[in-house]
């Protein structure tokens, strides 16, 4: 019992000695004024005056130079220190910067960057809805980008290193270097800013270590709220919310396409029907005369990242599996499976009786209207609870088939994926709708997102969770039972702070079977006397 009980005293003083190791560095810096004072007492950093007009001719020399720079729409200069979406200590205006990191710093939206990749060359070809930008890499981009997988399109860390070193805006212009990108860990990794910034380790805390002795250590050093970056640790969150399942505006629905978008007409589009008791050949005008039922439904991206856009809530409208399987005369004994494919060709086989169980739709219309083109039109699949990889759009045939190991459920599938894609479990912040919106103590803010979980294989939305603290405690309100778990969970109240200071919000949705998505949707807020 005595050696055991040595080796968690060895654990811990290890643990300990990598904490203080990383309030080392700022232990021999600088200290911040103490508790109350560092707002007063900051040093303020001044902006640079503004440069003399250039000659004509100097103007003319330039613009070619800054041609390649057309996106970059902010300051961003990493030599002009801000403490942007934090507080404004000495700490987080010389060590952090933050005002001069990530994609903000510089891109209004990195939408526009893309360019002329849309659509067919980028699978999204629609910018962020609900009042959202691209703004954040390490969010908006790696889901899919972050290893180089199928589907995944290119692994990005090479081109873009190449493209800002060789972009004179971001060299010479605003001083970019490493660390306008990236931040280095505990573990000495190099890592995306717009990641790590949302992390423990940025305000003192290790992610996964008790943060008393941490809170002690800079408590007697005279830290703001007991944390190197001004981050106030509430343990006990409190938010006054409501929850629904409302549907929003069609605008705000993200598109995306896999290739070509094909272009049907009423009189062109047939369907081969393949596999049943009789094989038909169907037009438009015969789905439409089939039983309709209308449902509401809510797509999800399957590579949406944390606090991702790509997911929406709509009214569809069509033709259930089951009463469609009735309506071309039934399947032979024996058939289990039902593989549509698009004329795009992409397309899936799936379970037949955990598609008639998630109450799956051949749809034909989507908001009151016919499908429209991005949309798949004239027919596309709808499975509720089911990420929308698996909506196949643009059906020109249908298959039965005997295919025991045709899909019966996705998470197994997105197991498989790499850290990142959150097309399973996601939530996301609407409002506060980006870093560093500054608040007042004893106000009430406003605060609004959503929650959706694929909701297969047993899996349900249990609870929307809310966490001041990087998540060591969580502030629950759970999802009626009431709730379809076919469509997302918005909700939306209020949050008063009690205390100046910065603030990660972050929120989670709870699953009923224990799964945890890769990380939290964060937003970081400003709050002040």
């Amino acid at each position: 019992m005595r050696k055991k009980g040595l080796k968690k005293a060895a654990i811990a003083a290890v643990a300990l000695s990598l904490t203080l190791s990383v309030f080392a560095i700022a232990g021999c810096a600088n200290q911040p004024a103490p508790k109350g004072d560092a707002a007063d007492t900051a040093p303020k950093t001044e902006q640079p005056a503004a440069a003399a007009a250039e000659p004509e001719a100097d103007k003319a020399d330039d613009k070619a130079a800054n041609t390649a720079a057309d996106t970059f729409a902010m300051p961003g200069d990493f030599q002009n220190k801000d403490a942007g979406s934090f507080t404004k200590t000495d700490y987080n205006v010389d060590f952090i910067n933050d005002g001069n990191r990530g994609c903000s710093a510089c891109h209004t939206d990195l939408y526009d960057v893309m360019g002329d990749l849309s659509p067919i060359q980028h699978v999204l070809s629609s910018p962020a809805g609900y009042g959202q930008t691209y703004d954040n890499f390490a969010n908006d981009c790696m889901a899919c980008h972050r290893y180089n997988v199928k589907f995944g399109g290119p692994r990005l860390s090479a081109v873009l290193h190449a493209s800002h070193y060789a972009n004179p805006t971001f060299t010479d212009e605003q001083n970019g270097n490493c660390w306008s990108c990236h931040a280095t860990n505990l573990a000495g990794e190099m890592v995306m800013w717009d990641e790590y910034k949302y992390s423990a380790e940025m305000a003192g805390y290790g992610d996964s270590a008790d943060p008393a002795v941490a809170e002690e250590w800079l408590n007697l050093r005279q830290w703001n709220n007991d944390s190197l970056t001004d981050v106030v640790l509430d343990r006990e969150l409190s938010v006054n919310v409501e929850l629904s399942q409302p549907v929003f505006d069609e605008k705000d629905m993200f598109i995306a396409d896999n290739y070509d978008v094909p272009q049907f007409t009423e009189e062109n589009f047939k369907l081969t029907v393949k596999g049943a008791n009789e094989e038909k050949t169907l037009t438009l005008a015969d789905l439409k005369a089939m039983p309709q039922t209308e449902i509401k439904a809510t797509q999800i991206c399957m590579t949406n990242p944390v606090n991702g856009t790509m997911i929406g809530n709509f009214p569809v409208k069509g033709v259930k599996v089951e009463d469609f399987i009735e309506a071309i005369g039934g399947i032979p004994e024996g058939k289990i499976s039902m593989a549509c494919m698009g004329e795009d060709k992409w397309g899936h086989e799936c379970n037949i009786q955990f598609l008639i169980d998630q109450g799956a739709v051949l749809a034909l219309e989507m908001w009151g209207h016919e499908l429209t083109a991005d949309q798949g039109y004239p027919l596309t699949m709808v499975i509720p609870g089911v990420g929308g990889a698996f909506w196949d759009k643009w059906i020109t045939t249908i298959t039965f088939g005997e295919n025991e190991k045709a899909t019966a459920g996705t998470w197994p599938l997105m197991a498989a994926f790499p850290d990142g894609f959150q097309g399973v479990q996601s939530s996301g912040w609407f409002a506060p709708n980006k870093d560093g919106l500054e608040y007042k103590v004893g106000d009430a803010v406003e605060i609004k997102g959503y929650c959706f979980d694929n909701a297969n294989m047993g899996h349900t939305m249990k609870a929307v969770a809310f966490s001041a603290d990087y998540g060591h405690n969580w502030t629950e309100v759970a999802i009626p039972d009431s709730f379809d778990q076919g469509q997302w969970v918005i909700w939306e109240g209020t949050w008063t702070p009690e205390k100046a200071g910065t603030y990660v919000l972050q929120v989670k949705t709870i699953d009923s079977e224990g799964s945890e998505p890769y990380r939290p949707a964060s937003v970081i807020v400003k709050v002040t006397e």
